[in-house]
């Protein structure tokens, strides 16, 4: 499988996350407090989606030195498709929904068991890969954090 058909996939996952957050962001703008939180997270994927493309190219000049790999990308399609058939509904939903479905989205198995995969590509890749894992987990708990501070029902 060709490296481009492996970052890709995530490059999508990290802009269709970023339109969610830019979707909540706008649900909730009489909203302050998830109006700066949805704005920050929406501007931390766009940067995450970033790095993947920066990486996307260094890789390109180092093709060779690419371990061959067989991942299954289609869990994280998946996922992205799932967020773009919701954007292209815009739903009403409560805070607490969009938190639960932002945080659901955030801690998607599927994602960490693709991150294990592409480890196997490429360490270079893999290590940055890990790293939006970690971001992941620090959305995760802002998340969390958000709903504690402002006393929402959120169940994940």
């Amino acid at each position: 499988m060709e490296f481009a058909s492996i970052i890709n996939p995530l490059i999508n996952l990290e802009n269709n996350m970023a339109s969610l957050y830019e979707y909540f962001g706008l649900r909730f703008k009489d909203n302050p407090d998830a109006g700066i939180l949805f704005r920050k997270m929406k501007r931390e994927e766009l940067s995450h989606a970033d790095l993947l493309k920066f990486q996307k190219r260094t890789l390109a000049k180092n093709k060779e030195k690419l371990n061959p790999v067989d991942i299954d990308v289609e869990c994280i399609n998946e996922v992205s498709s799932w967020i773009e058939s919701f954007l292209a509904k815009k739903p009403e939903l409560s805070l607490e929904k969009a938190l639960e479905l932002a945080l659901k989205i955030e801690r998607n198995a599927a994602e960490s068991h693709y991150r294990t995969a592409v480890k196997s590509v490429n360490p270079e890749l893999g290590e940055l890969v890990e790293k939006l894992g970690g971001y992941d987990k620090d959305h995760s708990q802002r998340l969390v954090d958000f709903a504690r501070e402002h006393q929402l029902d959120v169940s994940v």
